[in-house]
């Protein structure tokens, strides 16, 4: 990796939910990536939406080994009310993704791993792992995603030119 660019809208929370708040960073690689690509999805993820992420976090927070996988994990979940997030600020840039079973929800670890919705049959990229709704709770609780929709332009910006502004 040769570069990391931070959005500029990247406050850790400061000012949700009135203001946008914008979890995301990428990455400048030193090599071309031989695997395919998921599209951006064109628009924000919608309440009752399914779906899937998947993670390398931990997979038992409360254990006294690490619980990291040894394969890629995959939840299958839906977009809810932005009040099941309530304690976690979310902002307009976010979403809040359910906890199907009350203990399958993202943890330590996989904070930047991406939330796929199929969109007329082609899963494509609507959120990137933000944080539990509560960190104190990760795998218990609602989840926390950056609406990579909101940050298009950016994205491609950063493509294109390398810098965050």
């Amino acid at each position: 990796m040769s570069k990391v660019v931070v959005h500029p809208g990247w406050q850790w929370g400061e000012g949700a939910p009135k203001k946008k708040v914008f979890d995301a960073a990428m990455l400048k690689l030193d090599y071309l990536v031989q695997e395919p690509t998921v599209p951006l999805a064109r628009d924000a993820a919608r309440r009752g939406e399914n779906v899937s992420v998947f993670g390398w976090g931990v997979t038992e927070p409360d254990s006294t080994r690490s619980g990291l996988p040894r394969r890629l994990q995959q939840l299958d979940t839906r977009v809810t009310a932005p009040s099941r997030c309530a304690g976690a600020f979310l902002s307009a840039a976010e979403f809040c993704g359910d906890n199907p079973s009350g203990s399958d929800g993202s943890c330590y670890g996989d904070s930047g791993t991406p939330a796929l919705a199929t969109i007329d049959g082609v899963p494509q990229l609507v959120g990137t792992a933000s944080r539990s709704a509560d960190p104190g709770f990760c795998g218990t609780q609602p989840d926390v995603f950056t609406s990579d929709p909101e940050l298009r332009d950016w994205i491609y910006h950063v493509a294109r030119t390398g810098n965050a502004t």
